[in-house]
């Protein structure tokens, strides 16, 4: 396939991906319509129907995200790799997180916007500047963002267990098996 046909096909993949995450944020039926209630057919259809229908549109960003990365990817270029992720992963996360905790820090601080950001004097310290800045901490739509920086991580890992079918087909019934017995690993969502 040529490069600006894969291109294109990625641009509209992305973009149906940002209508389904508008559309999962965007549910307002009962904002709109209050006197149907949720006994009506849109507030079914929006609600429980719709919901469940896109709750894969963040799998769907992640598994574009790697899809990407391992794209022509070998471990010699892994350097290469890991470094465009520095730019259009890890830089942006970092500055976003820092300019919401400022904002935040601010906002407690300017009668008037105490209400509106819902923190009154914000005690600053080193150890919640860190929290802000690499945890999403007043920042939580980054939670994707965070799991796939650390997908990023643990991509020569994955890519190990991965490029034999074998192992791969192993590796993924393992992560099946751990998702439905409900394992949870400290930092990383295993739906993630």
């Amino acid at each position: 396939m040529p490069e600006a046909k894969f291109h294109q096909k990625i641009a509209w993949f992305n973009f149906i991906c940002c209508l389904m995450v508008i559309w999962t944020h965007s549910g307002n039926a009962d904002l709109f319509f209050p006197e149907l209630g949720q006994d009506a057919p849109w507030w079914h259809f929006q609600y429980p129907v719709m919901q469940e229908i896109l709750r894969v549109d963040i799998p769907c960003f992640i598994m574009l995200s790697a899809y990407l990365f391992y794209r022509n990817f070998t471990m010699k270029r892994l350097g290469e790799k890991l470094n465009k992720r520095l730019h259009s992963l890890l830089v942006p996360y970092l500055l976003w997180n820092t300019i919401y905790y400022v904002a935040y820090v601010a906002a407690s601080r300017i009668p008037g916007l105490q209400t509106i950001a819902n923190r009154t004097d914000l005690v600053i310290t080193t150890s919640g500047a860190w929290q802000a800045i690499t945890k999403y901490t007043f920042n939580p739509v980054f939670w994707f963002m965070y799991q796939i920086i650390l997908l990023v991580l643990l991509a020569p890992v994955l890519y190990l267990f991965l490029k034999n079918i074998w192992t791969g087909a192993a590796f993924l019934l393992v992560l099946l098996v751990a998702l439905f017995k409900g394992v949870a690993l400290p930092e990383l969502n295993l739906d993630a």
